[in-house]
């Protein structure tokens, strides 16, 4: 018999992703991947996430912003050399867990199994996110855990869809294993007056742009590491979900795995170093 009844506890888990999920020649050129990233918070930190926010956006140099009518995108504050030091300060103060998913599109094209991108970048993300609070569960934490998915509202028929199948996640599950935590639908939201989805945003617009040139340097036979080791990237890593050292499967899944196993080594070795010891067992502080 479990001891003492503790309530359950609920997570918030912001997604957006960065590229689009076209596959015509001109889209999977210029926008070769699909990223799409949950930053987890508990709930209970709603509010501080929102304070943290209001800070990120004076690091940046846009505190005169009115949050209501302006919408933070990560192409759009990525060169700006605030934005390294910003999202350190940011990330320290809301403590978040990192999850995400990449589609390299120009591979998806050329196969016959799968058809929408989206679909399989959000399958792939929400296996993650739903196994990581069992994790949380399995470490002897009383009460259940839930999670509630917070992602910026697509419109009309995008919108059905996407509870179409996520509804079908919760009654069959996915391809790989069933979904028990994700609770109900995603909460649709403005992306504009949710800070949650915008910190998202740039953290799906940041990774993409470091993995671009990881495989641009790969392809050239020079070391990509130093792509990981970009001071954008960098204060993601330590955040990133990870068992026993490794994010691969857990918090960072590229599909297809055969042509990126090259990356994971290299940011195992980047969250080594920039955390300045050997880390064993995964470290996100909720």
């Amino acid at each position: 018999m479990r001891g003492a009844h503790h309530p359950s506890m609920a997570y918030l888990f912001y997604v957006d992703e960065s590229g689009t999920p076209d596959l015509n020649p001109r889209a999977l050129q210029e926008q070769p991947l699909l990223v799409m990233a949950a930053v987890g918070i508990q709930d209970r930190k709603w509010k501080q996430m929102e304070q943290a926010f209001r800070s990120f956006l004076r690091d940046l140099g846009l505190a005169s912003a009115r949050t209501d009518e302006f919408e933070l995108k990560g192409r759009e504050i990525y060169r700006n050399p605030a934005l390294p030091q910003a999202i350190a300060n940011l990330f320290s103060q809301i403590e978040p867990v990192l999850i995400a998913s990449v589609i390299d599109k120009q591979l998806f094209a050329n196969q016959g199994v799968f058809r929408d991108p989206y679909v399989k970048a959000y399958e792939f993300l929400v296996e993650r996110v739903d196994r990581w609070v069992l994790d949380q569960e399995r470490k002897g934490q009383e009460g259940e855990e839930m999670v509630i998915l917070v992602m910026d509202a697509r419109g009309g028929e995008g919108d059905y869809r996407l509870q179409q199948l996520h509804r079908h996640f919760l009654e069959r599950g996915t391809s790989y294993q069933g979904i028990y935590r994700c609770i109900e639908q995603p909460f649709l939201v403005n992306s504009r007056i949710t800070p949650g989805v915008q910190i998202a945003d740039v953290v799906a617009h940041i990774i993409g742009k470091a993995l671009r040139e990881a495989f641009r340097l790969h392809q050239k036979g020079e070391n990509p590491v130093q792509a990981l080791r970009d001071s954008r990237f960098a204060p993601l890593v330590p955040y990133l979900r990870r068992v026993q050292g490794e994010v691969n499967r857990y918090g960072l899944k590229i599909w297809p795995e055969d042509r990126w196993q090259w990356i994971y080594p290299l940011v195992w070795e980047s969250l080594r170093v920039s955390s300045g010891a050997d880390l064993i067992e995964q470290d996100i502080p909720f």
